[in-house]
This record gives C-alpha cells, sequence and structure tokens, in this order.
C-alpha cells in the first residue's frame, strides 16, 4: 500500500486557518521582540474603527518575509520553522488594507507567493500524523440523494483508508491545528499575531475528483494557504 500512496500523492493539501470575526472583536497584533514597529499600534474595535484611505489593492499585499528580514522563531526544536509564519502573519494582520477592507469585508488572493510554505507540509505529513486526528474529525464528500455530504471516518482508521477515500473524494481534516504537531506551529502563529480564536483545517484532493466535501458557508474569516500542488 505504500508504495501505490506514495504514486498517488500527486495532490492539492490545503491549510485553512479561520478567524472569529464578530463586530465586537478586533484585530489587535501583539507587540514581540522582533515584530515590525507598525504592530506596536493599538487598534481600536472594529464597530469604530476609522483606519485611513490605503493605497495598494489587497492583493498587492507584501506579507512574506524578505531574505534580509530578521524572524524570530518560537522554538528552534519544533516541528517546522515558524518564523516566516509569525512574519507573515504579523505583517497581514498589521496591513491598514487587510484590517479596512479585508478583514470580514471582501475575499482576495494574495499576488505575492509564499515559497516558505511550498512544502511545509506534505504528505508524508500527514501519513505520519492523521492517526492522531479522532475519526469524527476525518471526512470526505459522498453523495447522497443529490447532494455532498461529509462521512466521517471509523475508529482504527489507517492512512491507508485516507489515501483510499481521496482517490473519490476530498478528505477534510478538521480541527487538525489542535492535534498535528506542524499545523499547531502554525495556528499559534496565527494565533499570537492576531489574539483572535482561530482553528485550521486541511483539504486533500487529487487531481481529476468529481466529488468535493460538503458544501457549506463559513461565517468566519479565513485564511487559505496552499501548501502542496
Amino acid at each position: 500500500m505504500a508504495g501505490r500512496a506514495r504514486e498517488g500523492w500527486r495532490c492539492w493539501l490545503f491549510c485553512v486557518l479561520a478567524l472569529l470575526h464578530s463586530s465586537s472583536l478586533a484585530l489587535r497584533p501583539t507587540p514581540l521582540r522582533a515584530a515590525p514597529r507598525a504592530l506596536h499600534r493599538a487598534w481600536a474595535p472594529r464597530a469604530v474603527a476609522t483606519v485611513e484611505a490605503t493605497e495598494h489593492p489587497l492583493e498587492a499585499i507584501r506579507a512574506a518575509p524578505a531574505h534580509a528580514d530578521s524572524l524570530e522563531s518560537a522554538s528552534v526544536a519544533g516541528p517546522l520553522n515558524d518564523a516566516p509564519w509569525r512574519h507573515a502573519f504579523r505583517a497581514l494582520a498589521a496591513d491598514p488594507a487587510f484590517v479596512s477592507a479585508g478583514f470580514g469585508k471582501a475575499a482576495f488572493k494574495l499576488d505575492e507567493r509564499w515559497d516558505f510554505a511550498v512544502g511545509s507540509v506534505t504528505m508524508e505529513d500527514v501519513e505520519r500524523d492523521v492517526t492522531l486526528m479522532p475519526p469524527q474529525f476525518v471526512a470526505s464528500g459522498v453523495r447522497y440523494q443529490g447532494g455532498i455530504y461529509n462521512q466521517p471516518f471509523t475508529a482504527g482508521f489507517t492512512f491507508a483508508d485516507v489515501d483510499a477515500r481521496m482517490d473519490e473524494a476530498t478528505v477534510v481534516l478538521l480541527n487538525a491545528g489542535f492535534l498535528i504537531p506542524k499545523l499547531a506551529a502554525i495556528s499559534l502563529a496565527m494565533l499570537e499575531a492576531t489574539r483572535l480564536p482561530i482553528w485550521m483545517n486541511v483539504y486533500l484532493s487529487k487531481p481529476g475528483l468529481t466529488t468535493s466535501t460538503q458544501l457549506h458557508t463559513d461565517t468566519q474569516a479565513r485564511v487559505r494557504v496552499r501548501v502542496r500542488a
């Protein structure tokens, strides 16, 4: 099975971080030792916030660290190098355009490429860690009476079961940021940058699928990062 799985690992792997969005909550970037000076400003609550007009569109926001940037990692022995994630999330949360016109208001795709994210989480990581997830948190779309609904896995599932299900539909790892070490590090970087309640889902899809995941509407703001394609 391992050989079959590895041959089939030409897939999309998306990490989706959801931020609780409410008119009573505001982005309040946490100033840490290596944080840019812009992060030290205090944001007023969103309900009464007045942010000056910005000169660049949301797509043009630059959040990825440059090679010359001094980066701070939470732990040198962590499951992945979280420093660029921390930098990018801080920069995003401190950007006036994101705060005034993006967060909770508009969908957009950044023009810049986050090279640090590519390959940071792999299918090898999924193979190793997916059984840390409770079976009810691992699901895939199934067709039923004209709709698509998420069907959870059962107790005792293995990565081979996940790989086989991926032949038919997208597999979703719900709340994976609480349980899988690498994803927990990314989630913590977002939590520290925004000081908002967050959680992370992971979507695994092979090319050519006709069945995705259950159709749903999210009431929270989401940051989607493709780490493998």
